[in-house]
């Protein structure tokens, strides 16, 4: 003899074979079907409402963020221009280097006594000192110097 119980299950007797499915919503996951208990349903809920402190603390965060990668965009484009100024720096310095090797080698040759006697004796026409152009003097005074602190040793 079947019965209809109150939970509108099916009783043969004194046991239920079977009772009434329970009904739960249904979920879709990447076109799936999930089971999900009510409590799970209730904390993705509560967890997809967007409240104002939430949505201000999420503008502050995006915000700080944009200007740390603006900050960090500009400190990169300063380390690249001193970058390029620092290789230009030191190229000008290897050009002024060269240019002033150039001038101390031309000043060198002009210093050598030997191009100083030579300039000397045929474009100005002086001709070297002998023992009878040359004249001593006696000094009769004495000569002092005045020392007022020890000279240090090293």
């Amino acid at each position: 003899m079947e019965r209809r119980g109150i939970n509108n299950a099916y009783v043969y007797g004194n046991t239920v074979r079977k009772t009434a499915p329970r009904r739960e919503e249904r979920v879709y996951i990447d076109g799936e079907r999930v089971r999900l208990s009510r409590r799970e349903m209730m904390y993705r809920e509560r967890a997809l409402k967007m409240n104002a402190p939430y949505v201000l603390f999420l503008a502050f965060v995006s915000a700080f963020c944009l200007a740390m990668a603006v900050v960090y965009l500009g400190v990169q484009s300063d380390i690249k221009t001193a970058r390029r100024d620092i290789t230009e720096l030191k190229n000008n310095i290897n050009t002024v280097t060269a240019k002033n090797e150039a001038i101390d080698y031309s000043i060198n040759t002009y210093i050598s006594s030997e191009h100083v006697i030579k300039v000397a004796t045929k474009e100005l026409g002086m001709v070297e000192a002998d023992s009878e152009h040359v004249v001593f003097y006696n000094n009769t005074d004495s000569e002092y110097t005045v020392q007022y602190k020890d000279i240090p040793s090293k």
